[in-house]
């Protein structure tokens, strides 16, 4: 069960990822954009980027802001057996 949902979190990572690369962002590009729609004044690192899209232990708030900035929604919907 613990490895299905490593697996299910590397998943979304490659997500993030994708979509990152088909929008022609970097991984600095996209901290850039992050911090702004945080209103920080220091942007996240390519590395903090990076660790997100490696699938490491997301938050959901984390999940939601880098969705919002890349333009994707987040849905929930029963799985499909």
């Amino acid at each position: 069960m613990k490895e299905d949902l490593e697996d299910r979190i590397k998943k979304i990572g490659f997500l993030l990822r994708r979509q990152r690369r088909m929008q022609n962002l970097s991984q600095k590009a996209l901290g850039e954009k992050l911090a702004e729609y945080d209103q920080k004044e220091e942007p996240y690192t390519a590395q903090y980027i990076s660790a997100v899209e490696r699938g490491g232990d997301l938050r959901v708030s984390t999940l939601i802001r880098q969705l919002d900035v890349l333009g994707l929604e987040f849905i929930i919907q029963e799985k499909q057996d």
